[in-house]
């Protein structure tokens, strides 16, 4: 005895949690759409609702908004679909290449002074500055001055080298609230907190 995959809405449905009954047309939605329960017949009304098939719909554009929020995210939204990085210009062509065909072998530090400068690097990055690293770095120099522990930049080639990620700069708010880059670029002021975008001398 097979069992039925799809139970049918033949009588009125509430709600438990809100309790609003459900409308009468909705259950003939319903019905209409999952015909007889067959599972034939459930593939085929899936099939209307596949919204990952691009072939299969027409995406018309939507209106511009006029609410500045919205207007905002539209402006963003189609930034990152015209994105690409063939328009990079912050890196060489070597590092382009670098990020298109990352290293894919394993890497082991044997090299002392080499661990030493990647572990104080990332120990500090997530808090600490670029002066942060060099005030090590001296502070190391000046306890031992045969230490061979790498600069600031050069660490930060060994990174790119390592694992191929590569960094993008731009211009953050002074509070953190935003980043002037995509629609934002050519921005004066942050949106939320109206600090300037650039330092004014």
């Amino acid at each position: 005895m097979s069992s039925n995959p799809i139970e049918r809405f033949d009588t009125p449905v509430d709600d438990p949690v809100y309790d609003i009954p459900m409308d009468a047309s909705l259950h003939t939605f319903l019905n209409a759409l999952l015909g007889s329960g067959n599972p034939e017949d459930i593939q085929d009304k899936v099939l209307i609702f596949n919204l990952d098939d691009n072939n299969s719909f027409d995406h018309p554009i939507p209106p511009q908004a006029t609410l500045e929020n919205l207007a905002n995210m539209q402006a963003i939204i189609k930034h990152l679909q015209n994105a690409s990085f063939n328009k990079e210009e912050q890196w060489s062509a070597d590092e382009f290449n670098t990020f298109l065909h990352p290293p894919h072998i394993q890497f082991c530090i044997d090299d002392p002074q080499l661990h030493l400068s990647l572990s104080t690097y990332i120990s500090l990055s997530a808090h600490s500055s670029e002066e942060a690293y060099n005030a090590v770095h001296r502070s190391i120099k000046e306890c031992y001055p045969d230490s061979m522990m790498l600069s600031f930049n050069q660490v930060q080639n060994q990174l790119k080298s390592i694992n191929g990620i590569l960094p993008l700069h731009f211009d953050m708010c002074t509070n953190s609230c935003m980043a002037f880059t995509g629609p934002f670029i050519k921005l004066k002021k942050c949106l939320f907190c109206s600090e300037e975008h650039f330092q004014l001398s």
